[in-house]
This record gives C-alpha cells, structure tokens and sequence, in this order.
C-alpha cells in the first residue's frame, strides 16, 4: 500500500495505512460490499471488494494524505483497480472530507499525457504529482466517490 507522506508531517506512516484501509472499509461495508484482505504481503492487491452476487474485485490502495497523486507502470495489464483514498479531517488528512478516486490502471497511466504534460509513458516507470492541480483535480472529478454507493458502483 503506498501513501504520501511527508517528513514534516507528525502523523505515521501506520496511521495512515490503517486510517486509508478503515475508510474504504467503512465505505463499501455501508454499501453492503464485503472486504477482504491478503495474508501475503507480496502481492500487489491490498483488498478485495466482493459484492451480494459475489463478485470479487481487486483493489490497489493508495492513501493521499495532503494531496498529489503517483501512477505507476507496473499495474498495466493488471486486472484490478487502483483506489486512492484522500483522507479528510475526520481522518487525521487534510482534505475536507474523505472521498476516493477509483481508476483503472491504463486509465490512470494515460493522465500525464492526457493533461499535457513531459511524460513519455514508454520511457517512465511513475509519474508523481507533488500537489493535487486544478487541471488534475477536474481530470479526476468523474472518478471521484463521495459516497459509499458511489464507490460500490465506481468498483463494480
């Protein structure tokens, strides 16, 4: 699970794992989604959202405290889909109120260049945003969940 974390920031790094982890659960739980966790710490799926007709998605966490947004290559091809979770006040982040931003992993690939910016997606293995753009921010607005349903539809 990856998270943007800054040095000046006293909250830790478990914190915000488990605060990112508690908020999609809590979310997809109120939806009546089940969510369930890897034992294996070598995998590159950190949840499973399994809906009433018990279909399974995997789900690649990110948890945003302050804001910003990194996409990687390595997802590509894989079929799972990448959530990142911003953190509200309520939650110890700095965003107003949580929300989640739910993304397929081509789709969040091709962001850089769908914005315009210097990025050769055959070159590059990330792409990091330090600060949440306004230009980024309305490219994420319709993968924004506000909601628990919202997140449910969004993933399945």
């Amino acid at each position: 699970m990856a998270n943007t974390l800054h040095t000046d920031n006293l909250i830790t790094r478990n914190y915000i794992e488990a605060a990112g982890v508690g908020a999609l659960e809590n979310f997809l739980s109120r939806a009546e989604i089940t969510v369930a966790r890897p034992n294996r710490q070598d995998t590159p799926v950190d949840a499973v959202a399994i809906n009433e007709d018990l279909i399974a998605v995997p789900i690649q966490l990110k948890v945003v405290l302050q804001g910003g947004m990194t996409v990687h290559r390595k997802y590509l091809g894989r079929n799972l889909k990448l959530v990142y979770v911003n953190l509200g006040l309520e939650l110890g982040g700095l965003h107003e109120h949580t929300s989640f931003v739910v993304l397929d992993p081509e789709t969040a690939w091709q962001l850089p260049t769908k914005l315009g910016l210097k990025f050769d997606p055959e070159y590059h293995d990330t792409y990091r945003w330090p600060t949440t753009t306004a230009n980024l921010r309305a490219a994420l607005e319709e993968h924004t969940c506000r909601t628990p349903a919202e997140l449910a539809d969004a993933l399945f």
